[in-house]
């Protein structure tokens, strides 16, 4: 957004296009469930992925996240919470939500 406007290039040029495609793949039509996956479930994921799309194309780059913070996000998203011990899971949640709660 800002390098088309302004000309700027930054990691946050790269967050934005990066919530775009996050955008555009949960606006997809056929969408695909693995066998035994519950819709709810599904929506809740896209939901929570579609709060991390946001956070990448706010219009201030300050307050995108980091490329890392959204690789934590997309591992905490993609990993079944039975394989966390406490103690990693309750410091990646709380990074899931600080990143995806709206500042």
């Amino acid at each position: 957004m800002e390098y088309a406007q302004y000309g700027d290039v930054s990691p946050k040029v790269d967050v934005y296009a990066f919530g775009v495609v996050l955008y555009e793949l949960i606006s997809a039509k056929n969408a695909v469930l693995k066998t035994g996956e519950c819709v709810a479930e599904s929506k809740g994921l896209v939901a929570l992925i579609a709060q991390l799309g946001r956070a990448c194309t706010r219009d201030n780059p300050q307050l995108r996240p980091s490329m890392r913070s959204i690789v934590v996000a997309l591992m905490t998203l993609s990993s079944p919470t039975e394989d966390f011990d406490d103690e990693t899971a309750s410091y990646e949640n709380q990074t899931l939500i600080n990143l995806l709660s709206v500042r």
